[in-house]
């Protein structure tokens, strides 16, 4: 038997038998096991239902916690139940807020109304769009309703004038037995159903230090489960699926539709727990699936699943076809295999594959493989013997090359060396010339600004007063000496801060700065930089505003070098901010405190937040055609005085929309400061 024939053997009857064999195996699983797959797919249709109503109803729940329970709309409420209940006012005041609340929750959402209960009855709700206000008649104990005359959404709960109205067709109690907690209910009523939470409302009042809480009302939260909900689902599978009443009526769904309840046979055979069975409907079969959900361990409700038999047979037919196919393909695959099996060659190369190995473990180059024949094995053998002289050469010359390249690396890094060194001797000459020529300037700068408010208050004091008024050309020239003395106070009081500026900058970097290190109250530190800053100047359309707890643990840091940080960081801000906010924070953070300075001002590129805090940068972006301009050093002072005192400084932005600055420092004897 010839080497090519035992490939041919070895490759294509394995290959043949196993698809053959699973072929089949697949087919008779198919046909057998139809109505079960079938079943198994309506049931997890089912499930997935189940799991969406689940999900609706935990997102009603979700509402509840992230919005009804807000402060604005609890506290509202807690004032609601407080006021008078005089009739011709309907509490506008005070409803206006909660309603308004109210009606922001639902509209553009999923949920149809929102309402307010007192412990003893309904006192106001809200649909997408009207607002109601609910009053019970003292004469007969009736419940009454009013809406507002306005029109509009928007005014309704401002309208000065209600009208008296009959009962709204919204299906609500109009009293409400309170939970203590909070509850989501699914109910039926009628044919609807309703996803429905509940929120209890307490006042919290305090008598010798402790919290006394009182029942005083509820919020009411509810969701419609609609044909558009059913429809949306039926979307994301394959199969449709209906809701109906557990005396079989139908609420909601994407196919029976035809029929308003299901067929009397089927609510007999359905025991509480789940059946499968077929169905006729309009003279087309369907395969059914139907289930109880349960809430609070009782049945609320049924859902069914179905699927066309016509669908399934075309289904079943595709996959008969497929795994038909499919035998070929295998058959395919195995003759495919079986040629390029006969083109391998086993036994003569397998010596060949163990001397390379040798060669290959043992790293000796200079081996080489035996040539026994001269077919194509033996051409091969000589084929890799030329390659591996040829390597052989290849890493001695590489071996050399990377000799010297490390020779050359060693060289290089002296001279690196070399050139830090140079470099940070010339940094440190840099910084004893600035501060020397900051000291030296210092002193006739202070005198030059001296003398010149000096002369400024002589010249206007004395000689203005002289200048005769009939005398134009001496008047103008008056105003231009006093403009001119105006400007040397101007820039020299500029460079004075300049100078400021390179002297801590200098003693920073020398490490001659004198710190005073101590607990510190960053709270009393914020307190004394907005009253710093309330005569800066600014525009009137700018808010300036201050967020913090009431109380925060003290820091550990410079006070006068903090307030020097924060005051600069909002002087900039109130400078490069035209309308609209500025603001300071503060917030826990860990084992630190961070402070915030936000504003609406012009606003930083990202590329520009990054550089805001190198030594002498003006940053000049696209939009910025009246920058105000600055000597470019504030920030990196206040980054470095952050940076000794263990703490980050940071900056965010967006161009046109403000800038945030960030800093944080340690809690004192925080085990994190350094």
């Amino acid at each position: 038997m010839t080497l090519k024939l035992k490939l041919w053997i070895q490759a294509l009857v394995p290959i043949l038998c196993v698809t053959i064999l699973g072929g089949a195996f697949v087919l008779w699983t198919t046909i057998s096991q139809q109505k079960q797959l079938i079943k198994n797919t309506l049931i997890s249709n089912v499930k997935q239902l189940e799991n969406e109503i689940r999900f609706a109803s935990a997102n009603l729940e979700k509402t509840i916690n992230e919005h009804i329970n807000k402060s604005n709309i609890v506290e509202s409420a807690r004032s609601l139940y407080k006021i008078t209940d005089t009739l011709p006012e309907l509490k506008r005041t005070i409803q206006c807020e909660t309603i308004s609340a109210l009606q922001q929750l639902i509209q553009g959402k999923e949920y149809d109304v929102v309402a307010i209960y007192n412990p003893a009855n309904l006192e106001t709700y809200a649909t997408r769009s009207q607002i109601f206000a609910v009053s019970t008649n003292p004469v007969d104990n009736s419940i009454e309703y009013y809406a507002p005359t306005a029109g509009s959404a928007l005014l309704q709960c401002f309208s000065k004038e209600w009208r008296k109205i009959s009962k709204p067709a919204i299906n609500l109690p109009t009293r409400l037995k309170i939970p203590a907690q909070k509850e989501i209910h699914l109910a039926v009523t009628g044919n609807q159903l309703n996803i429905t939470g509940i929120l209890p409302v307490n006042d919290i009042s305090y008598y010798g230090g402790k919290a006394n809480e009182k029942l005083v009302g509820a919020a009411l939260l509810r969701q419609r489960i609609t044909n558009n909900f059913m429809l949306n689902f039926s979307n994301k599978t394959s199969l449709k699926s209906d809701l109906f009443s557990l005396s079989g009526k139908h609420i909601a769904g994407a196919h029976f539709d035809r029929a308003k309840e299901l067929p009397l046979h089927i609510i007999n055979q359905f025991k509480g727990g789940e059946l499968f069975t077929e169905i006729n409907i309009k003279n087309r079969d369907y395969y059914m699936m139907v289930r109880a959900y349960h809430h609070m361990d009782k049945p609320v409700f049924l859902m069914a699943s179905f699927a066309s038999r016509e669908i399934v047979s075309k289904n079943i037919k595709d996959i008969f076809f497929l795994q038909f196919a499919g035998i070929i393909v295998g058959m395919i695959f195995a003759t495919i295999v079986a040629i390029f099996m006969e083109k391998i060659i086993t036994k003569p190369i397998t010596k060949v594959t163990e001397q390379m190995n040798r060669i290959y473990h043992e790293n000796r180059f200079d081996q080489r493989v035996i040539i026994e024949s001269n077919d194509e094995i033996g051409r091969l053998a000589g084929s890799f013997n030329n390659m591996t002289a040829m390597l052989e050469m290849e890493v001695e010359k590489r071996t050399h090359e990377l000799s010297e390249t490390i020779t050359a690396l060693q060289k290089s890094y002296d001279d690196l060396q070399k050139a830090y060194k140079k470099i940070s001797e010339l940094e440190q000459v840099k910084t004893n010339f600035v501060s020397t020529v900051s000291h030296e300037l210092r002193t006739p700068l202070t005198s030059i600004l001296g003398f010149a408010m000096a002369t400024q208050k002589s010249y206007e004091k004395f000689v203005l007063p002289a200048v005769p008024l009939t005398d134009k050309k001496a008047e103008k020239k008056s105003i231009y000496i006093k403009d001119g003395l105006a400007i040397v106070i101007s820039e020299a009081t500029r460079l004075s801060r300049l100078i400021n500026d390179l002297l801590d900058i200098a003693k920073m970097e020398s490490g001659e700065m004198q710190w005073k290190i101590k607990e510190v109250d960053i709270l009393d530190i914020c307190g004394k930089t907005l009253t710093a800053i309330a005569g800066y100047p600014k525009s009137d359309l700018v808010e300036v505003s201050f967020e913090a707890p009431k109380t925060v643990r003290p820091i550990k840091g410079d006070p006068d070098r903090i307030f020097q940080v924060i005051t600069n960081l909002m002087s900039n801000a109130l400078k490069f901010t035209k309308q609209g906010r500025v603001i300071l924070r503060v917030e826990a953070m860990g084992n630190a405190v961070k402070v915030t300075i936000s504003d609406t001002g012009i606003g930083l590129s990202k590329d520009s937040c990054l550089k805001v805090f190198d030594k002498f940068t003006q940053i000049v972006d696209d939009n910025d055609v009246d920058r105000p301009k600055g000597t470019g050093l504030g920030l990196p002072i206040c980054k470095e005085i952050i940076k000794h005192m263990g703490g980050k400084m940071w900056a965010e932005s967006e161009i046109g929309k403000g800038s945030n600055f960030y800093f944080t420092i340690n809690y004192f004897n925080s085990k994190n400061q350094a």
